[in-house]
């Protein structure tokens, strides 16, 4: 219960441009944390490994 996501507090930005996703962690404790599991279920739920981030 102490990630932010767990309590809908999210402090990241996600953009996709075409096969581009431009992300920005935002300043909070886990934030970086965050948004890795944010990448790794993009790349998990598509099943691709063709994205190109950006941040």
């Amino acid at each position: 219960m102490l990630l932010p996501t767990s309590m809908n507090k999210q402090k990241f930005l996600i953009n996709l441009e075409g096969n581009k996703v431009r992300s920005k962690a935002l300043t909070a404790l886990y934030t970086k944390l965050d948004l890795g599991i944010i990448k790794c279920h993009l790349e998990l739920g598509t099943g691709t490994d063709v994205w190109e981030w950006i941040e």
